[in-house]
């Protein structure tokens, strides 16, 4: 299913993140109906959450768009709709389902339009380091091994069905913190210059993961080393490529 993520992309074109999300999420349960598939899973975001009020965020927290003029929340409302739409049309299909709400993944390959991969860019190639807000802001990122190991549990087990899980790393890190260890392993000073950011984000995002890790989840790839690895990968891309 082609979905638009990025956060640049929620602020520069969320009439296209709207259509493309929603319809590719409609198109695909249309596409379902002609099929004898018995279960679909859907990958949603943290960022349906909105504004949580309660850390880490369970799953039953409430679903919101805090701002209907603040282009930010086309994405989370893409989201919130998606799984409303996955819910209500595998009931009518008589088919499983199970959601996972993704917190912060990265990795190698990730793209260029997340906070990792553009904070590598701007170390690697000596850019002004520009930093939206003033640095206190936190996520829980997540390694992809990790989000793909959590994946692979809920969807291949009986106890996933019709369920909703966060998934995730609950280790909070502020962008502050992972300038500190971005520069430990780029190995030179790295001096953020930090901008005001109109219609930003929550503020602190992490998630409550007790559900998944009552199945067995145990997350294995730290900060530090998941951050290392996907540096290693820009770098050499950067090293090699003309951008």
């Amino acid at each position: 299913m082609a979905a638009i993520n990025g956060t640049k992309y929620f602020y520069e074109i969320p009439e296209k993140v709207l259509q493309v999300n929603l319809k590719g999420t409609l198109n695909l349960m249309d596409w379902i109906s002609s099929t004898d598939s018995k279960r679909i899973f859907f990958s949603s975001s943290s960022e349906v959450y909105g504004f949580p009020t309660l850390f880490p965020t369970p799953e039953h927290s409430v679903l919101s768009i805090p701002d209907p003029t603040n282009p930010r929340f086309s994405y989370s409302s893409s989201k919130i709709t998606g799984e409303i739409i996955i819910i209500n049309f595998a009931k009518s299909l008589g088919i499983d389902y199970t959601i996972a709400r993704l917190h912060n993944a990265y990795g190698p390959k990730m793209g260029f339009e997340h906070v990792i991969p553009e904070f590598i860019r701007k170390a690697v190639k000596e850019e002004k380091f520009l930093v939206n807000g003033d640095g206190t802001e936190s996520r829980s990122f997540c390694y992809i091994s990790d989000i793909v190991q959590e994946i692979e549990l809920i969807t291949n087990i009986s106890k996933g069905k019709n369920e909703i899980f966060n998934i995730g790393n609950s280790s909070e890190t502020t962008i502050n913190q992972l300038i500190i260890e971005l520069e430990k392993i780029h190995g030179e000073k790295i001096s953020p210059v930090y901008t005001k950011f109109d219609n930003p984000g929550t503020k602190r995002r992490v998630p409550d993961l007790s559900k998944i890790k009552k199945l067995g989840y145990v997350p294995k790839i730290s900060l530090h080393e998941g951050l290392k690895k996907t540096y290693q990968w820009y770098e050499k891309y950067y090293s090699t490529n003309i951008t």
